[in-house]
């Protein structure tokens, strides 16, 4: 099996590279496919997809929605917490979200307010904004767009997790914020933990493959394998 050289070279360079809290992978041509190429849902688009890293993942802005459901959000939660430290801990880890997916460091700006709906789409280029919805029934659901010049978040407040599990508001935003800076499922998921101090961390896997993604740059098609 022949591979592009830009593929070989990249990656065989990436080994060698530090790659932040991560211990050094190796290439794994079907992962990265899946993570960067969306070929794990869809691959009938593997050669016609292209990465959708962000150009500047550093300068990405964080605008979340607080007026949307405010019985809910989050006080009526099953695993109450005030809004304020909700706020506290999505602004505390997208700098290290930001810099293990990206290797970046991140200078963005963290807002929250009323609905963002500007008469002119354009200001929310560069912006994830973060909504919440109420969907009926207990299930974590939560949808984020996959490295878009407008990128946005929604999260559910009507959710109750397992016994012993952070609550799903947490971990849905971790996954959903690396949709937004580009990725998608690999093995049927973004795999990631969070400590009981609420400190995300993606595995070693998926920070190895997401930072070589970013050394190759948005816009990016598969190299590889090739018939």
């Amino acid at each position: 099996m022949i591979r592009i050289l830009l593929t070989v070279t990249l990656a065989a360079w990436f080994d060698c590279t530090p790659t932040g809290p991560a211990e050094p992978e190796t290439f794994d041509d079907k992962f990265y496919r899946a993570l960067i190429f969306n070929a794990e849902e869809r691959p009938d688009k593997l050669y016609t997809n292209r990465s959708r890293v962000l150009d500047d993942p550093g300068a990405l802005n964080v605008y979340v929605e607080t007026d949307r459901w405010p019985e809910y959000w989050p006080e009526g939660h099953p695993n109450p917490a005030s809004r304020a430290e909700r706020l506290a801990w999505m602004e505390s880890q997208i700098p290290s979200m930001v810099l293990q997916l990206t290797g970046q460091e991140w200078t963005g700006r963290f807002e929250h307010g009323p609905l963002w709906h500007p008469d002119n789409l354009e200001e929310l280029n560069g912006w994830t904004t973060v909504k919440v919805r109420d969907w009926p029934d207990e299930s974590c659901h939560a949808s984020g767009s996959v490295g878009q010049v407008r990128n946005y978040i929604w999260l559910d407040i009507n959710i109750n997790p397992e016994e012993g599990e952070h609550h799903c508001l947490i971990r849905a935003f971790a996954h959903e914020f690396a949709h937004n800076l580009g990725l998608y499922h690999a093995d049927g998921t973004i795999n990631l933990k969070i400590d009981d101090d609420g400190t995300v961390t993606f595995s070693p896997k998926v920070v190895y493959h997401s930072r070589l993604a970013y050394l190759v740059g948005r816009g990016a098609a598969y190299p590889g394998p090739v018939d």
